[in-house]
C-alpha cells in the first residue's frame, strides 16, 4: 500500500465500540502515528445488543453527545479529518440505525458503519506499527461483540478469514450471572465459543499458508498480558493462556483485584478474552501470540494519510 505524498497530517478517529467510544487524535504521515490525545468512555453498547438485541434509546441519546463532544475535542486540536467509524454493537442492533441518525444529527459527520473485513484490515494496519515482522501470522481482534481473523501472508498481504459472532464483552453479558462464574454458565460459553471457533478449519489460507504465531490487538491483549504480569513484548504463550483463562474463570472479581490481575471493570473481558483466545490458538495450533498495542484505530488513522479506497473521498 502505497503512502501519499502529502507530508504529515493530524487526524481525528472517533470508534464507537461494544465496550467504549473511544477519541484518538494523531499525526501521520501514512507510515508512522503519533498520539496527540487518545481517551474513551465506557458505555458498554454490546451488553445490551447481547440481551435485548437493540440499543435502549436513552443509551443512543448517551453515545451520540459522547460522539460530539469528542468531535468537538478533535476540532479543538486542529485535526484536519475527522472520522466516525461503528463496528459490531451497531452493525448488531436491530436500531442501529437510529444510532447512526442521531450521531449524525449531533455531528454532521458520516458515522461509516464499517463490515467485518475492513474492521479486520484496519486492525491489521495497526498492528503493523509495533509488529513489523513479515513472517506468517494471524491476527486476532477479540472485540467487544465478535472476533475477527485475518491471515497475513510473508509478504506482508492480508487475506480476511473470518468474523466470529464472540466477543468479550457479549458473551459475559449472555451466560455470566455469579462471581466466579458457575460452572454450569462457564460450561455454556465455552460451548458458544467452541462452536463459532469451529468455523476457524474453513480458513481459506492462499497457497497454503500456515501462520507461524499470532498477534492479539488492542485492549483485549494488554489486559491478558497485564493479569499474567508479563512485561511488554514478552508473548503470550499458549499453556499460559490455557491456564490464565481456567484460574481467572474459577476465582471472584474481588480476588483477581486483589492479585492486580484486572480492575473490576475488566475482569469479564479478561474471562471472555482468554477463553476466545485460548480456542484459537488450539484451532490454530498456535505457540504463541504476540500483543499489538495499536489496532483500529490507527489503522484508521493510517488509511486516512494514505488516502486509501474505503475512506476516499471523505
Amino acid at each position: 500500500m502505497a503512502s501519499s505524498s502529502r507530508g504529515t497530517s493530524r487526524y481525528g478517529v472517533i470508534d464507537v465500540g461494544s465496550n467504549t467510544v473511544h477519541l484518538l487524535v494523531a499525526d501521520s504521515d501514512g507510515r508512522s502515528v503519533d498520539a496527540v490525545e487518545d481517551e474513551s468512555t465506557r458505555l458498554a453498547l454490546g451488553e445490551e445488543v447481547a440481551l435485548l438485541g437493540q440499543l435502549d434509546p436513552g443509551k443512543i441519546k448517551l453515545a451520540a453527545e459522547t460522539v460530539r463532544a469528542y468531535v468537538m475535542r478533535a476540532h479543538q486540536l486542529r485535526a484536519s479529518t475527522v472520522c466516525l467509524v461503528g463496528t459490531q454493537a451497531v452493525r448488531a442492533a436491530s436500531n442501529g440505525k437510529d444510532l447512526v441518525r442521531a450521531v449524525e444529527k449531533a455531528t454532521d459527520l458520516q458515522l461509516r458503519v464499517i463490515e467485518p473485513g475492513v474492521e479486520a484490515r484496519l486492525g491489521f494496519m495497526g498492528t503493523t506499527l509495533d509488529v513489523p515482522d513479515k513472517r506468517p501470522r494471524l491476527i486476532v481482534d477479540i472485540g467487544g461483540g465478535s472476533t475477527q481473523l485475518l491471515l497475513a501472508d510473508a509478504r506482508g498481504v492480508p487475506h480476511f478469514d473470518q468474523s466470529l459472532p464472540i466477543g468479550s464483552v457479549a458473551l459475559p453479558a449472555r451466560f455470566f450471572r455469579s462471581d466466579p462464574p458457575r460452572k454450569q454458565e462457564r460450561d455454556r460459553m465455552q460451548l458458544a465459543i467452541q462452536q463459532a471457533v469451529g468455523l476457524v478449519n474453513q480458513l481459506n489460507r492462499p497457497g497454503g499458508v500456515v501462520p507461524e504465531y499470532g498477534i492479539v490487538v488492542g485492549g483485549v491483549g494488554r489486559r491478558l498480558r497485564r493479569a499474567g504480569r508479563l512485561q511488554s513484548g514478552e508473548p503470550l504463550v499458549r499453556l499460559w493462556i490455557e491456564r490464565l483463562a481456567d484460574v481467572c474463570l474459577s476465582v471472584s472479581s474481588e480476588v483477581l483485584e486483589v492479585l492486580a490481575a484486572a480492575r473490576p471493570e475488566d475482569v469479564n473481558m479478561v474471562r471472555a478474552g482468554g477463553s476466545i483466545l485460548r480456542e484459537v490458538m488450539s484451532a490454530c495450533h498456535l505457540q504463541y501470540c504476540l500483543v499489538s498495542s495499536y489496532g483500529i484505530r490507527e489503522g484508521t488513522i493510517l488509511a486516512l494519510a494514505r488516502e486509501e479506497s474505503f475512506f476516499r473521498g471523505n
